[in-house]
């Protein structure tokens, strides 16, 4: 969790100073009966569509201190808890 929190905030970040609204980073949680969903989001300038399929992939990163280890990581996780 905290690394998807830390990529929206990172993500929003540069927005001071531009035509674009103030960045904003969203947490909702969501739930029925046999599950919980947690959904993160921003209003980050986004991603170039050729790196977008390849986003959890590990070393795949758009920026340049980046090692492209932290959503890997996360959907490793996500998945080993049936998510």
């Amino acid at each position: 969790m905290t690394n998807l929190l830390k990529n929206a905030v990172e993500a929003i970040q540069g927005r001071d100073g531009t035509d674009l609204p103030p960045g904003q980073v969203s947490l909702a949680l969501f739930s029925d009966k046999s599950r919980i969903t947690i959904e993160v989001s921003d209003n980050g300038k986004g991603l170039p569509k050729e790196n977008r399929d390849r986003l959890t992939e590990p070393y795949v990163t758009t920026r340049t201190k980046g090692t492209g280890l932290g959503l890997a990581i996360v959907k490793k996780i996500v998945e080993d808890h049936e998510g």
